[in-house]
């Protein structure tokens, strides 16, 4: 499994050159309006041409419960999906992801704790909001799709969705109005302070610490608009609430008079047509003439076949005044 291997879900390309941060992070707006995220986005553009969506200095982490779930003698290994910026917890034990240098299959080394140490590192909760955000970016990247309120969508909608909420939240709220109220909703609900370098620094660039903090956000964000419990303004919010139940006019019943006449009854309507046609030509020269004008000019194409119209005239007794042509 590579990074090239989610292209172009995760990101657009593996080549910086073709990944552009305009078009990946503001594609959508979610929380606050498109004009507004318009007017801040160029403070946390790169500076750097080498800028790739999700894509951070490398860095190992582990869970700490699933370190220490391991056998004596069993090697070290860590999850690979552990290792990228878009997740934040391990969803086996529900806590936090930890920092860590890693000999594989060996050794691992806590950065919080002292090198050398025994000490062990304990697991720390996470919100149920963080959680369900990682269970939906792990569906995204096992099976490129994600459930959200309207229905299934693609994994590279829910990544640049998830990418929008992470600017949004780090946008300072003096440059976001009247809506500065939801952020501060959003950050209170997280019962921390917004990083301050997220205003300028893109989220890649940003400590392991603070991505987990901004994270934290933008999951509490999605499940406070997937809620109701604050409004959205960006244009693209009902992406996280349920689709409206919309009722179907069933219609007017259909009446007996607009079913179809049963075939046979079709056959016997215009048996019945031919028998009136032929009884008004016995009597009616007109009728007889217009019979045979039309049988004439519609059905016989060679002389044998109208050797049988007038013979057909004959043994009808429908008299023919003039001889046929």
């Amino acid at each position: 499994m590579t990074l090239a291997g989610w292209t172009p879900w995760l990101l657009d390309s593996t080549d910086p050159a073709d990944c552009d941060f305009d078009t990946y992070v503001h594609q959508f707006s979610i929380l606050l309006p498109a004009d507004l995220a318009r007017q801040d986005r160029r403070r946390r553009t790169p500076t750097s041409e080498a800028w790739l969506p999700w894509a951070s200095t490398p860095r190992s982490r582990a869970c700490p419960a699933c370190i220490d779930s391991l056998e004596s003698t069993a090697d070290i290994n860590m999850t690979l999906l552990h290792q990228y910026p878009v997740l934040s917890s391990c969803l086996d034990h529900r806590c936090r992801l930890e920092p860590c240098s890693a000999f594989p299959g060996h050794a691992i080394f806590w950065d919080q704790v002292r090198f050398g140490s025994d000490e062990r590192v304990s697991p720390v909760p996470v919100p149920s909001a963080v959680t369900d955000l990682d269970r939906r970016s792990t569906e995204a990247l096992t099976t490129g799709w994600v459930e959200l309120g309207p229905g299934r969508v693609h994994a590279a909608v829910w990544f640049r969705l998830l990418r929008t909420v992470v600017d949004e939240v780090s946008s300072p709220l003096v440059r976001t109005g009247r809506w500065a109220t939801r952020l501060v909703a959003i950050w209170r609900a997280a019962g921390r302070s917004r990083p301050l370098r997220t205003a300028w620094v893109p989220f890649e660039d940003l400590h392991w610490d603070e991505q987990a903090k901004v994270l934290e956000a933008a999951a509490i964000g999605i499940a406070m608009v997937e809620s109701g419990e604050i409004d959205a303004g960006g244009a693209h919010a009902s992406l996280l609430r349920p689709r409206p139940y919309e009722p179907v006019d069933p219609g007017t019943a259909p009446t007996r008079s607009s079913y179809p006449a049963p075939e046979g009854d079709l056959w016997a309507d215009a048996h019945a047509a031919a028998e009136a046609a032929i009884a008004a030509a016995r009597v009616d020269p007109a009728s007889a003439s217009s019979l045979y004008n039309f049988l004439r000019w519609g059905w016989c194409r060679t002389a044998a076949e109208l050797d049988e119209t007038v013979q057909l005239f004959l043994d009808h007794g429908i008299p023919l005044r003039h001889p046929p042509t």
